[in-house]
């Protein structure tokens, strides 16, 4: 406005008052821009997801994207498609599995072909997680005297078992013939949250748990290290700079003072040389008026012959 205010006042326009206005918040933006760009803080790695800045390759993202509908599974068991596709890509590598995306994952889960190769390697890895935990399924399959270690051609029996354990009777029947493919989405998804539950509960998904955890508290605990090394640093800086500013002004005020001090002893001896002079001259004075008063009332200096008398009977006498 006061651009505005001051352009009309020189005769401008509205609009050109206007377009000057624009042009200085233009390059006002472009200032700030700047000095943000100068002010930027490498990053030191590692840090916390949550601390990781987008960069300019990112999209940029001004208003929230609108929920996703178009699922091939039905939209109740959309949660267990996106809890079983977490919990393989979270551990993957404890479960020995290659990451998938979740759109594989859910073409295979809504494939009618029983033996697709993704998940067999889940249901695989999954279930001979549960046995080498020796927990309840291991208890279970060895009354019925299954070997302790699931194949890719023997996974169907074992996922019977499961089933069976777990009181997921339907399609049991569908599932020993090998015609997994042709159970229902939703009950697959359902078969694969239970088996995902089971692990959870195991020691060794525990320990990793534990493992990340004790990662994330080192984390942190590094950061707080850094925040302390980088707030002593700063201090320690602070306490320099101090100290210099405060010998620098020491430094001065002693210059100050030496050169004060010599004023003073250069003045002292001038005071002291200066009466000296002026008591010889007083004392010169005084004689030569002293000489002229003498002169003066001196009888000897009479005029005539008196004088003259005088003179000569001094003389005579002295």
């Amino acid at each position: 406005m006061i651009l505005i205010h001051h352009g009309l006042q020189n005769g401008e326009g509205l609009s050109k008052a206007r377009k000057r206005l624009a042009n200085g918040t233009a390059e006002d933006a472009s200032k700030r821009s700047k000095k943000d760009e100068e002010q930027v803080v490498p990053v030191k790695y590692p840090i916390d997801d949550l601390l990781v800045k987008p960069v300019a390759d990112d999209p940029l993202l001004s208003k929230r994207c609108p929920p996703s509908t178009d699922f091939k599974v039905p939209i109740s068991s959309v949660g267990d498609l996106l809890m079983v596709w977490d919990f393989c890509m979270s551990f993957g590598r404890l479960l020995c599995l290659s990451p998938f995306s979740l759109s594989d994952l859910e073409n295979a889960i809504c494939h009618k072909e029983t033996n697709l190769v993704l998940l067999v390697e889940i249901h695989t890895a999954l279930l001979n997680l549960l046995i080498n935990d020796e927990g309840e399924y291991y208890e279970f399959i060895q009354n019925k005297n299954r070997k302790s270690k699931v194949s890719l051609v023997t996974w169907k029996e074992y996922l019977c078992d499961f089933m069976e354990m777990t009181s997921i009777s339907s399609n049991i029947s569908t599932v020993r013939r090998g015609h997994y493919g042709l159970v229902p989405t939703s009950l697959k998804l359902e078969i694969l949250r239970e088996l995902v539950d089971e692990a959870i509960a195991t020691i060794a998904v525990k320990e990793k748990l534990d493992e990340r955890i004790d990662q994330q508290q080192a984390l942190a605990a590094e950061k707080r290290e850094i925040a302390r090394k980088s707030k002593e640093e700063q201090k320690l800086i602070m306490e320099v700079a101090t100290e210099k500013e405060m010998n620098q002004t020491n430094a001065v005020q002693d210059g100050n003072e030496n050169v004060n001090s010599q004023l003073v002893a250069k003045e002292g001896k001038e005071r002291k040389n200066a009466p000296t002079s002026k008591m010889g001259d007083a004392k010169l004075h005084l004689v030569r008026t002293c000489i002229s008063i003498s002169f003066k009332f001196n009888p000897c200096n009479r005029k005539g012959n008196e004088s003259d008398k005088c003179c000569t009977g001094r003389q005579r006498e002295c």
